[in-house]
Formats: structure tokens, sequence, C-alpha cells
């Protein structure tokens, strides 16, 4: 389903699949930055505004995916990229 998806907000899924041994894989874009979680581990609290504008794209990303039929179901600061 994620590969369907083609959005500045939403990291690309370039293939899947399972190898003989029946490890189940999924080949995905490199996000160079920091998951959300982390930066408030390492910084804190973020500033609103920093904190609003990635709110702003992760909405953004979402309405995206919403509309094309996917829920993503685990939205949570380890779960959200900030690119460097």
């Amino acid at each position: 389903a994620m590969a369907r998806l083609s959005h500045p907000g939403i990291v690309a899924v370039y293939d899947s699949g399972q190898t003989e041994s029946g490890l189940l894989y999924i080949i995905m874009e490199l996000v160079e930055g920091s998951d959300v979680a982390r930066m408030i581990a390492e910084h804190g609290r973020l500033h609103t505004e920093h904190a609003m504008a990635i709110t702003a794209h992760v909405c953004d990303a979402l309405a995206y995916a919403h509309e094309r039929g996917i829920i993503h179901r685990d939205i949570k600061p380890a779960n959200i990229m900030v690119g460097y």
C-alpha cells in the first residue's frame, strides 16, 4: 500500500518481498535526520513553532494518505522523521 504513495512527507517504498528463508523485507528511502522522539530526548521540549511546523507537515502527509484509503494507525514521535 505504501509503494502506491508519492508525497514529500511520506518515506518512499521501493520494493518488498520475502527471502528464500522466509524473511520479509521492505526497501525504503533513507531519511537523513532524526525522529521526533530522539529530538525530544536529546533537546527536551521542542519550541512551539518547530513543533507546529512538524505537526503541519505530518497532517498534510496523513491527509494525502487518507485520501487514498491508507490509515497509519501508529502515529507517535518515534515514527515521525525530520530530515536534515
